[in-house]
C-alpha cells in the first residue's frame, strides 16, 4: 500500500474517517466534513449527489482513486465515498493529492 493510502488507514484508526454514502453524507451533513474524496469510478449518480452536498456544505472534495483501493483501506469491499473529519488530516490529505497529481501530470508531460 502507498503513503497516501496508508494515510487515510490512519485517519480510520484515529476516528476521522467516515466511509460509504450514508456515513459520508451524515458526516457532511452534520458539518463534521472536512474533505470528501470521492472514488474516480463513482456512478454518475453518486457522483452527483456527492460534488453537490460538498458544494451546498462549502466542504473541500476531491476525486481520487478508485473504489477498490479506497474500500481496500477499510479492510472491506469497495467504497465509492470517504470523507476526512478532522480538519489537519484533511488538509494533510488534500496537499498529498494535489502532489500525487502533479507528479502524475510531470510524468505525462516527461514520457511526450
Amino acid at each position: 500500500m502507498d503513503k497516501n493510502l496508508s494515510f487515510l488507514g490512519l485517519c480510520r484508526k484515529a476516528g476521522a474517517l467516515a466511509a460509504g454514502e450514508v456515513q459520508s453524507e451524515n458526516a457532511v451533513r452534520s458539518n463534521r466534513g472536512h474533505l470528501l474524496i470521492l472514488a474516480e469510478d463513482a456512478s454518475d449518480n453518486t457522483r452527483k449527489k456527492f460534488l453537490s452536498l460538498a458544494e451546498r456544505r462549502q466542504v473541500k472534495w476531491a476525486v481520487w482513486r478508485n473504489k477498490e483501493q479506497l474500500g481496500g483501506v477499510l479492510g472491506s469491499g469497495e467504497k465509492a465515498v470517504l470523507v476526512i473529519t478532522d480538519a489537519g488530516m484533511a488538509e494533510n490529505m488534500l496537499k498529498r493529492i494535489e502532489a500525487e497529481a502533479e507528479q502524475e501530470t510531470e510524468e505525462r508531460i516527461w514520457r511526450k
